[in-house]
Parts: C-alpha cells; sequence; structure tokens
C-alpha cells in the first residue's frame, strides 16, 4: 500500500510544474522569466536542504519538489526560450517549438543512462 500511495503522490505533483507554467504564460515574458528563475532557485534551495534532512521520507519529499521545480524552472522553460530564440514556432500539427527541441534531447539522455548503466557505485 505504501507504494501505491508514493506512486499516487508523485504522479500528483507532476502537474504541479505544468499548472505553475500555464499561469505564468498569461502573465506574459516578464513573468515566465521571473517564474523560471524563482522556481530554478527555488528546486535548487530544496535539493541544498533536503541533504542536511536526517528523515529520509522528509528527504524524499523535498528532492521530489526539487525535481518537479528544477525540471520546470531550467529545462521546460529554457526549451521554450530556446525555440523563440531560434524562430521554432508551432508545426502545422500543433506542436509548439519546445517540443519540437525536446525531441532533439535523446543523445543526451543515452549519454545519461549509460553513464548510471555502468557505474558501480549505484
Amino acid at each position: 500500500m505504501t507504494g501505491l500511495l508514493a506512486f499516487t503522490f508523485a504522479f500528483l505533483t507532476i502537474p504541479l510544474g505544468h499548472a505553475l507554467m500555464a499561469a505564468a504564460a498569461r502573465g506574459g515574458s516578464s513573468v515566465e522569466v521571473a517564474t523560471a528563475v524563482t522556481l530554478s532557485a527555488l528546486g535548487g534551495w530544496l535539493l541544498w536542504r533536503s541533504r542536511g534532512t536526517a528523515a529520509e521520507s522528509r528527504q524524499t519529499v523535498m528532492g521530489l519538489l526539487a525535481g518537479v521545480c528544477l525540471w520546470t524552472g531550467l529545462v521546460e522553460y529554457v526549451f521554450k526560450f530556446a525555440a523563440v530564440r531560434l524562430g521554432i514556432g508551432e508545426t502545422p500539427y500543433g506542436r509548439k517549438g519546445e517540443y519540437v527541441l525536446l525531441e532533439q534531447t535523446w543523445g543526451l539522455l543515452l549519454l545519461v543512462m549509460g553513464y548510471l548503466l555502468f557505474r558501480e557505485g549505484i
């Protein structure tokens, strides 16, 4: 039952980043930049703060929230800003430019997975 509860909590936490991103998009580009910086700083602080926490459950929750904040603040916004900067607009199929860029990250994913797969300490 604990695993199901943890999965449900993690599954329901992921949309928080998307909701923050959608809310920031309504405020204009200056609000989006401020949101990206704030989420990145909050995620970094949560990650740093979780290292000194003794309780494993608290470390897990803080790490999960830090991951959501860092992913939204750094990765998603960087792809969004890069798509605007590179002039990659919406495709004829309705896909936004940041998702077109996201497809090009397979090489990075394979490098990280290869490193983690062959590392002895994990």
